[in-house]
């Protein structure tokens, strides 16, 4: 909304915000491999995916998960013009720092906030700490 659409957004709080290419190493790869070799060769291929994914009983909102899960969203972050507040946890596993990052050096107008013994949803499991930089962030 804030980068590429005709919307006033005065403030943009991001907190753990996927969008990125993740980093893999080989070993995804590997993995990602055998599972689809496996799904070819129609072997039980049950221990795929995440367990996100394997929760999800309703084989349509598998496909808009994947679909969701795998978009990327970074050549959009130079079009961001609005102030951008992004809060992170140093220990987050899902979205890991290297995005906060990549994130903050792409949006032109963008501060970072990071709880350093904090891991994915940081805005929730420390919300004393958010709070009063929230509240800082939006009267300013």
């Amino acid at each position: 909304l804030s980068s590429i659409f005709d919307i006033e957004v005065k403030k943009l709080i991001l907190s753990g915000c996927a969008g990125l290419r993740p980093k893999h190493n080989i070993a995804y790869y590997l993995k990602v491999f055998a599972y689809k070799l496996k799904k070819k060769l129609k072997i039980n291929s049950s221990s795929g995916g995440s367990s996100d994914y394997k929760n999800i009983k309703s084989k349509d909102l598998k496909q808009v998960f994947v679909k969701v899960v795998n978009q990327h969203l970074d050549y959009l972050l130079k079009y961001i013009k609005t102030s951008t507040f992004l809060v992170w946890g140093g220990k987050d596993d899902q979205t890991p720092m290297y995005m906060c990052v990549t994130m903050h050096n792409s949006i032109a107008n963008s501060s970072i906030y990071v709880i350093n013994n904090a891991a994915h949803f940081c805005m929730f499991t420390h919300i004393y700490l958010c709070k009063n930089r929230i509240v800082e962030f939006l009267c300013v």
